[in-house]
């Protein structure tokens, strides 16, 4: 349990290590904000910041681990809050979009020749992301809903799928997906309710996502995803996590002097 907590800890420092470097070209202009009184000249300051790019006015806080992460679905909801936390408190006084994803580990599909997998992404904001082509958004999974085990299927969960793997397999919506994870064998199986297309793969949804968007990956064996769940099927115990992403995308346009002015204090 020490160990634990001291990986959490070191985790946090690092994740928001990372998330200070990010945020240098935004606060190089942001010092600008001290040097100048006139209303003219902050609008002026404010408007260099809401025009840098996505990746100089965003913070992508993410947690890999290669193996499950902590087997209690408490510890890693109480980590994802102090990140949370963390972030909106740098960001204090700036209106900023916290985004969450979590990704699973890979799940190979059974029967296939040659073998490749899936893997699963719940995140907040989905539909904002992507366009649905076929079908519905999935649906929460049931409080009662049982893991799988290596002799059996638990209860089956829905996901909305990329077009790319749609076209690439044949499949369709109402189409069942037996699975298993590479890790440990554990059998799931998957409905598909929908099929969709990514939206804007610059943005930091899609940066965050391994396959920026791309729908498969390019590793010697074929995965194709994410595969989009319901956060309720990532939030606890039923599928293999193996990241979790923090993205914070602050709004400058609706920054004040003052906030402007403690921000680059609390992130210098």
């Amino acid at each position: 349990m020490l160990g634990l907590v001291r990986k959490r800890a070191v985790a946090q420092r690092m994740l928001l290590a990372a998330a200070l470097a990010v945020l240098l070209p935004a606060l190089v202009l942001g010092t600008l904000i001290r040097l100048h009184g006139t209303t003219a000249e902050r609008d002026g300051v404010r408007k260099a910041l809401s025009s840098l790019p996505d990746g100089a006015r965003s913070v992508t806080a993410v947690y890999s681990i290669g193996s499950r992460f902590p087997a209690n679905p408490g510890t890693r909801i109480a980590f994802l809050d102090d990140v949370d936390q963390h972030l909106r408190d740098a960001f204090a006084g700036v209106e900023t979009a916290i985004l969450h994803e979590s990704a699973s580990g890979p799940y190979g599909v059974t029967g296939t020749k040659p073998a490749y997998s899936v893997y699963f992404m719940s995140a907040t904001d989905t539909p904002q992301h992507a366009e649905l082509v076929a079908g519905s958004w999935p649906a929460a999974l049931s409080d009662d809903a049982r893991p799988g085990t290596q002799n059996a299927a638990g209860t089956g969960f829905e996901a909305v799928i990329p077009e790319v793997a749609a076209t690439a397999n044949h499949w369709k919506v109402g189409d069942r997906i037996d699975i298993a994870a590479r890790m440990d064998g554990v059998k799931e199986q998957v409905k598909v309710v929908g099929v969709y297309r990514p939206g804007d793969k610059s943005a930091a949804f899609w940066q965050a996502e391994s396959y920026h968007g791309a729908g498969k990956g390019q590793e010697d064996q074929p995965t194709f995803g994410p595969l989009l769940v319901d956060p309720t099927v990532t939030a606890g115990s039923k599928l293999e996590i193996r990241q979790e992403s923090m993205i914070a995308a602050p709004d400058f346009r609706t920054v004040e002097t003052a906030a402007a002015a403690g921000l680059q204090d609390r992130l210098a």
